[in-house]
């Protein structure tokens, strides 16, 4: 899911017009999935609750320069 999401990022930025909109849409489709398997993670006792908040503070920033690139690209 990881490497899906750096794909899309690669791929928006390599491509313009309404095919970067999709893959930027793709990777925020991603991103969402990578942090319901990382709640997933943490209910199944793989994950502590430090390393949660961790992996959730990195999770938050990627979504919050995600989501000024994909507003830059509208």
């Amino acid at each position: 899911m990881g490497f899906d999401f750096q794909e899309a990022i690669l791929m928006g930025n390599a491509v313009r017009g309404e095919q970067r909109s999709t893959w930027l849409g793709n990777a925020d489709g991603k991103l969402l999935c990578l942090r319901s398997l990382l709640r997933f993670a943490l209910d199944l006792d793989l994950l502590s609750s430090q390393q949660l908040k961790y992996a959730t503070q990195y999770l938050s920033e990627l979504g919050r320069l995600l989501g000024a690139w994909i507003k830059g690209t509208n």
